[in-house]
């Protein structure tokens, strides 16, 4: 059972009891004052009594009515827009906000935070001099005033809250807009609280004037929360057992940041943080740049975790690790970042051994066995006041045997889970699980256990178009999408977070065989080309290509030395994804059989290839939802023959034998049929991806249907012809080989082929499903059905199933039956 409810039953509990025994002995007391206590419900009334019964219906409207001491409690709801705003009267501010608090007073949620939310507002019309969300129609969640010194709020979600300007400027002040603890002798607590998806220029969350003990957050989250400069989730006071997550910098519309801001403190530059502040056993993870700004030696940070915060480039995901300065007094921390060391703090590489198990879904305990567990020390429990001393985050009591964990969570879980990241665009909506998401910056989504996959999409606006994904963090890499624009995303790592980016154009050109023209086109949708080869060549930079249905078997260029359909030029100097709109049964690319030459195989100097990309610039160009058939190379055996005999559905000159370099083209869900050439009889150089090869060849042998080729998740059937369908330098991920004429992998001297976590079976003739001489460097977690001269063979992580038990191979359903071996040997 996770421990990361707002208010656990037993924090609950301890609550309640500690309230009545203070209550029983204010009655013991002679001569003891009593406080009011006022109800308030957003389906109340302001003509009520404020009773529970009977209870108001404004927050504002109970601060006026009560007096100072008195107790406001709010029943479960959202007090929102309906509440109303009330402007600031200090110092000529106008400021919108929810509550004014002008008295002490405590304001308590009955229910917890998870079920009452004082909800601000952004604006939501764009102003080009403003980050997004500021301007005059924000609204703050809470500001107290200071005749309000000495107030608490407990048990409220702050969210949504904004304010009007980035800066101090005019007749307003940009800070905290959750809350707003106005000048800098007012004191407050804040305990049990949650900041969520607010922001400002000064404090994101929770802004007090002065960095000192005069503000104190306990046991709060900050989440989401975004600043312009001075602290992105909060500025000023001390945090005791709180955890900070995904907090980050504010952004124009266009996703361009506003000035850096570090996740508490006041940063003139780059996250500086000054004036005395505590910061104790406390959790900062997954924030966007420093979690701690650049500190002065009168900040002190105790028995603190620190886990995956840094800067995070808004195009590519990238994120650059950052934790504080080590300017600032601390001790008993962990953290992902070297420079810890100091000061009896330890150093974790996170990569290899999460600390934190599952903040993706709110779970911010430690994984068993973490540095966490034993790094901190009971010393630094001293500077948090006694009334919150005994309790962690969630409430829970602390643990007993004299051990203290670092991070605001006394708690530990079995294994770390990991999650994905959507990150921040202006160019579109992103959906996640068929949910489309609320972007501000970036959204953090659950994935419970590891390895779950999840289902990205992301739909750009009119007039741009997605050209692939990116993602960032620990493992980096890029993905293209597929044909509708989503993916499926695993993390990489349990721990770990994939952050997931969208590169976009407005770059778009169309092509149409049936009704373009290459002669007065101009590559719009209403004015297409007719060839696939004009439109690749529209521009060099990162660009589009629709393809509307039909055959496109026309036209060609030559490029060493053979024809082809479709040439990306050398020019290239960005990414290209050209996308059949109707997909492979609609949309074919055609080469041609050559008319001399071997005739029985259609190879020769008169040949057509389907595709060549020329770039080798280390530029991406991508063909995705064709049908590409019927492409023949030259089938020439002289010294001269050179790059001519290679591919015939696709040739990458950006592969080198010698280097085993794979090249920067794609086939992304395609259909690849009676394609033959001499080497590399379908592909050679660059990668396919979700495809299906039917029918291809290679008539030297040795020369492999693929050739320096990775094929990842693709289907292979009566491939094959005098060479194996992976071979030289290629190499087959999670492919189903079944009813080929060859054995699938080749092994020997011009670069073996690796086939991983692949089936392969009921091949024809006499010979094996895999080399007999091949071993577990280049077959692993493959089942396969036959594979004759065992004893020469050491496939330790694979197994043999002869026949393969298949749902129904006669109709082409090739799947692995649900009583067939192997159902789990792959490994990730």
């Amino acid at each position: 059972m996770k421990t990361t409810k707002i208010l656990s039953e037993r924090g609950r509990a301890a609550r309640s009891l500690i309230t009545a025994c203070a209550a029983l002995v204010a009655l013991a007391l002679p001569g003891a004052s009593f406080a009011d206590t006022w109800y308030v419900s957003p389906d109340g009334d302001n003509g009520a009594a404020g009773t529970e019964a009977a209870p108001w219906r404004t927050i504002q409207h109970a601060v006026g009515e009560a007096q100072a001491g008195d107790t406001v409690v709010l029943l479960p709801g959202d007090y929102g827009a309906d509440q109303g705003t009330t402007n600031t009267t200090v110092s000529g501010y106008t400021s919108a906000n929810r509550v004014f608090i002008d008295k002490p007073l405590t304001v308590i949620g009955r229910d917890g935070r998870d079920k009452t939310r004082i909800v601000g507002a952004w604006d939501t019309a764009e102003h080009t001099d403003l980050p997004w969300g500021f301007g005059p129609n924000a609204v703050r969640c809470v500001w107290i005033a200071n005749t309000a010194s000495g107030t608490r709020l407990e048990g409220i979600t702050f969210k949504d809250g904004s304010v009007p300007v980035w800066n101090v400027q005019g007749n307003d002040i940009g800070g905290g807009g959750g809350v707003l603890v106005y000048a800098n002798s007012t004191t407050a607590t804040i305990f049990d609280c949650a900041f969520i998806d607010c922001q400002a220029f000064n404090g994101g969350g929770l802004c007090h004037s002065k960095q000192d003990t005069n503000v104190k957050a306990v046991r709060c989250l900050f989440k989401r929360c975004r600043g312009s400069k001075f602290g992105t989730a909060m500025r000023g006071g001390s945090a005791y057992n709180c955890v900070f997550d995904d907090n980050g910098r504010t952004r124009f519309k266009n996703g361009e940041q506003k000035v850096v801001g570090a996740q508490m403190g006041n940063s003139g530059t780059e996250g500086a943080m000054s004036y005395p502040q505590y910061v104790v056993n406390c959790t900062f993870v997954n924030n966007d740049n420093y979690a701690i700004g650049t500190a002065v030696t009168t900040m002190r940070i105790y028995n603190c975790v620190f886990a995956n915060n840094g800067f995070v480039n808004a195009s590519t995901g990238a994120k650059t690790a950052r934790a504080f300065s080590t300017s600032a007094t601390y001790a008993n921390c962990v953290s992902d970042i070297s420079t810890i060391t100091a000061n009896n703090c330890t150093y974790v590489a996170f990569t290899t051994s999460a600390e934190v198990y599952s903040p993706f879904d709110g779970d911010y305990r430690l994984v068993a066995g973490a540095s966490s567990l034993t790094s901190g020390s009971a010393t630094y429990l001293d500077n948090i006041p006694e009334e919150f001393r005994d309790t962690d985050f969630c409430g829970n009591a602390r643990t007993t045997d004299g051990t203290v964990y670092c991070g605001a969570v006394q708690d530990v879980a079995d294994a770390a889970a990991s999650g994905v990241a959507i990150g921040y665009t202006a160019d579109g909506d992103w959906y996640l699980d068929g949910e489309k998401l609320e972007i501000r910056s970036r959204t953090w989504k659950a994935e419970e256990g590891w390895p779950k996959p999840r289902h990205v999409k992301f739909v750009p606006v009119d007039g741009k178009a997605l050209v692939r994904f990116s993602i960032g963090g620990s493992g980096g890499s890029t993905v293209w999408p597929l044909r509708d624009d989503s993916a499926w995303f695993v993390s990489s790592k349990a721990g770990q977070v994939q952050t997931v980016a969208a590169t976009t154009t407005s770059n778009i050109f169309y092509a149409d065989p049936v009704n373009g023209s290459d002669e007065t086109g101009d590559g719009s949708e209403e004015n297409p080309y007719k060839t696939l080869n004009k439109a690749v060549k529209k521009t060099t930079v990162n660009f589009v290509v629709r393809a509307k249905a039909g055959d496109y078997n026309e036209g060609g260029e030559n490029y060493a030395g053979i024809t082809n359909r479709v040439v990306v030029p050398q020019t290239l100097a960005g990414i290209l994804r050209v996308v059949a709109v109707d997909g492979p049964e609609a949309t074919f690319i055609t080469g041609a059989s050559a008319t001399s030459g071997d005739t029985t195989h259609g190879t020769g100097p008169d040949a057509v290839r389907c595709i060549a990309v020329a770039s080798t610039n280390a530029y991406y160009a991508a063909f995705q939802g064709f049908t590409i058939r019927d492409g023949r190379t030259d089938g020439a055996t002289t010294s001269d023959a050179g790059m001519k005999t290679f591919g015939a559905a696709m040739y990458n000159s950006g592969s080198d034998a010698a280097t085993s370099s794979l090249g920067t083209a794609y086939l992304l869900d395609c259909v690849v049929t009676n394609c033959s050439g001499r080497r590399g009889g379908a592909i050679t150089g660059g990668s396919s991806i979700r495809c299906k090869f039917h029918s291809c060849a290679s008539y030297n042998g040795g020369g492999g249907v693929l050739r320096f080729c990775d094929a990842v998740s693709s289907f292979f059937t009566n491939c094959g012809g005098s060479s194996q369908p992976f071979g030289p330098g290629a190499n087959g991920y999670n492919c189903t080989l079944v009813a080929n004429t060859m054995d699938s992998v080749y092994k020997g001297s011009y670069g073996t082929g690796y086939i991983y976590n692949c089936v392969t079976g009921e091949r024809s003739g006499t010979y094996a499903d895999i080399n007999a001489d091949a071993t577990d460097a280049n077959v692993k977690n493959t089942l396969y059905a036959r594979l004759p001269n065992l004893s020469t063979a050491t496939f330790t992580t694979a197994v043999q199933e002869n026949p393969l038990k298949l749902v129904d191979s006669e109709s082409g359903d090739y799947r692995l039956a649900s009583d067939s071996a192997g159902l789990y040997l792959a490994s990730t």
